[in-house]
């Protein structure tokens, strides 16, 4: 993901995506992850001697209540149990901020930028678009922007296009005005009793009609 937003900004911001191991649970975060004395088995000499002590913790855990054993179950067969996620963003100034720590002082708008941020990282490292090849490039988003301003949306739009994104954007009549500049493609969808009915209408006739 980090691949993607490597040296692309949203507005005047870049994002970083970070992830670290929680710090009660580091232990069996390192043994799950040190595959190079694993070779097929927990109990193989080599990994005993340097994860013995996780394995034991381990297993008491599991063993400790009958009653709770499902739930630890689900604790530990649960890959957010053992790491923490955040987004590093950085300003035109360099100035840094972490994600997890503004997210409640931000508006509405401001929070979904990381959501689509994530999420077309995600798809850009899933359709392997850094091959630069011909690949799929199609992302639909519905309810689209529903709490972002118009600079956000037109940023959003940008980014994707930056990308190499085909976007399929669905709204509702009321966000129309702040999408239609930036697309190239408008259809409007109208419903009659059990029956819909697509328009393609020009972005002029758009502009007009508001």
């Amino acid at each position: 993901m980090n691949r993607a937003l490597k040296n692309m900004r949203f507005g005047s911001d870049s994002y970083h995506f970070t992830l670290t191991a929680k710090q009660d649970m580091r232990r069996y975060y390192e043994m799950i992850m040190d595959t190079g004395v694993y070779q097929g088995s927990i109990f193989r000499e080599a990994f005993l001697e340097k994860h013995g002590e996780a394995i034991q913790a381990l297993f008491a855990e599991i063993t400790r209540s009958e009653n709770e054993f499902q739930e630890t179950m689900q604790t530990f067969m649960d890959y957010r149990s053992f790491v923490d996620f955040d987004i590093i963003i950085t300003d035109n100034l360099g100035n840094k901020s972490h994600f997890s720590k503004v997210a409640w002082d931000k508006s509405g708008g401001e929070t979904q930028v990381p959501f689509y941020v994530a999420i077309l990282a995600s798809f850009y490292q899933a359709y392997q678009l850094y091959r630069k090849q011909d690949t799929l490039r199609l992302v639909v988003f519905d309810e689209a922007f529903n709490r972002m301003d118009a600079d956000r949306i037109k940023e959003a739009i940008i980014f994707m296009k930056n990308l190499g994104f085909q976007a399929i954007i669905v709204a509702p009549t009321g966000r129309i005005q702040l999408i239609i500049p930036h697309v190239n493609t408008n259809l409007i969808v109208m419903k009659d009793g059990f029956h819909s009915f697509i328009e393609r209408v020009s972005r002029k006739d758009l502009m007009e009609w508001r």
